[in-house]
């Protein structure tokens, strides 16, 4: 068993960055201790020793908040000196000192992981876009050019290494690389999402071509006679390439809403309960997709995930929100308050790559009631809006930009979480040919 000595402030916080690296990802047995008098984080075995400078926590005054605008780093960089693997250097100084008993590193990895892992620069609401979503363009792994970096798993590859090179018996893990394919049911089938009158008028406005308009117009009425294939139900298709590759796709259902992003399909429409129930034959996982609005509303959280699980007949525990829209830490904690286990919405919309700094599914911490939750975060790492209307891409160029996230989550062994809409499966809005990229991630 290692033993870690910590400074006696913000324990909770220590903690939690400690027992995340050492014990959650790399299963070691470890023994905090508070010291009075401790400086720095100290990690003792045998005769051996790990020191951790303290750049952080440590420079918070006694009845003073680390959750202030000025205690926010400034940059990320690449670290160069030896021995420290090139790790993003977030708070402390690109400095380690290693010798056959001991190693100082003067980079403050616990302070940069729970950083990266809670998301507290995001906590100030001072930012948002159109969405009400943290920007991430403020974001500092963003804006540092460092977002396809998974920092805190290189923190553990730098750690194991350490440990390892000493002798110590770091165990060997069950995890290895993964795909996670999701999908969010936004709009279901196109043909019953609107009155027949205001998807003409929408197409009108869209083309502004009279001949179009009338083409959508024969096409729409043999869709709702039952004549021809809505476009939107892509669902046999992605369950059956992803049973190609003995893989299952977790459905996110929306159970409620009140705004012009949702209210395309109920959750007790006869079509959509079968919908679930051939989600539930074929192996797959259904989930909530949270409303628009109730990101931050506990009670429509908690109505809207009885919804979903009466009509789906499921247990349902796991979420994304919608617009991946969230308040840090406020709807963590809602979720777990309405046993939601696991959440998946951590990734940025207009930044595909590790907002959280991981590609692994990691305990969640919430920085305002200073405890940990009893709750999941599976970071979302690639979204086919992001890559095609946020970044610009072609089908080409988003396959060759996911290649290098793939790069690195299989370096750590993690797991590649991304999310393919139905809807963009079909030919509407320019949108074919892009089954291509989802094909290609499942194919890893």
């Amino acid at each position: 068993m290692i033993t870690i000595q910590i400074p006696p402030n913000f324990i909770p916080e220590r903690s939690y960055a400690i027992n995340t690296l050492l014990n959650h990802y790399l299963g070691l047995e470890i023994n905090i201790v508070p010291r009075s008098g401790q400086v720095h984080y100290e990690l003792n075995w045998d005769d051996k020793s790990i020191i951790i400078r303290d750049h952080f926590f440590g420079h918070t005054f006694v009845g003073e908040t680390y959750l202030a605008e000025d205690r926010l780093p400034q940059q990320a960089a690449s670290t160069k000196s030896n021995g420290l693997d090139e790790v993003i250097c977030i708070f402390g100084n690109d400095h380690v000192e290693i010798n056959s008993t001991s190693i100082v590193c003067d980079t403050d990895l616990f302070a940069g992981a729970f950083f990266m892992l809670t998301r507290w620069e995001e906590s100030f609401g001072k930012y948002e876009d159109l969405h009400g979503r943290f920007p991430a363009d403020k974001a500092l792994i963003v804006k540092s050019g460092c977002i396809l970096r998974p920092v805190v798993d290189e923190y553990v590859a730098l750690l194991k290494k350490w440990l390892t090179s000493f002798g110590y018996p770091v165990p060997q893990r069950d995890s290895s690389f993964k795909v996670v394919p999701t999908c969010d049911v936004d709009i279901p089938y196109y043909s019953r999402s609107r009155p027949l009158w205001r998807l003409l008028l929408g197409r009108f406005m869209q083309h502004k071509n009279f001949e179009h308009f009338k083409n959508d117009r024969k096409i729409l009425h043999a869709l709702q006679n039952g004549k021809e294939k809505d476009p939107f139900d892509t669902f046999d298709y992605l369950m059956s390439l992803a049973e190609k590759h003995d893989l299952r796709f977790l459905f996110h259902m929306i159970g409620g809403g009140e705004t012009k992003f949702e209210g395309y399909y109920r959750i007790d429409d006869p079509l959509i309960v079968d919908l679930m129930q051939s989600f539930k034959k074929r192996g797959h996982d259904i989930g909530l997709h949270p409303s628009y609005n109730a990101f931050n509303d506990l009670r429509k959280i908690e109505e809207e995930r009885k919804k979903v699980a009466t009509h789906s007949g499921s247990t349902v525990y796991k979420s994304r929100q919608h617009y991946l829209r969230f308040a840090v830490p406020d709807t963590w904690r809602k979720l777990s308050t309405a046993f939601i286990k696991e959440d998946s919405t951590f990734g940025y919309a207009a930044e595909p790559g590790f907002r959280c700094g991981t590609s692994r599914p990691f305990p969640v911490f919430d920085v305002h009631q200073r405890k940990q939750l009893p709750l999941m975060e599976r970071p979302l790492l690639i979204m086919d809006v992001s890559l095609r209307f946020y970044k610009g891409f072609t089908i080409k160029e988003s396959i060759a930009y996911c290649r290098k996230i793939i790069d690195q989550v299989k370096k750590h062994e993690g797991e590649l979480v991304f999310l393919w809409h139905n809807s963009t499966l079909s030919d509407q809005d320019g949108w074919t040919g892009w089954n291509e990229v989802p094909e290609f991630l499942m194919s890893q």
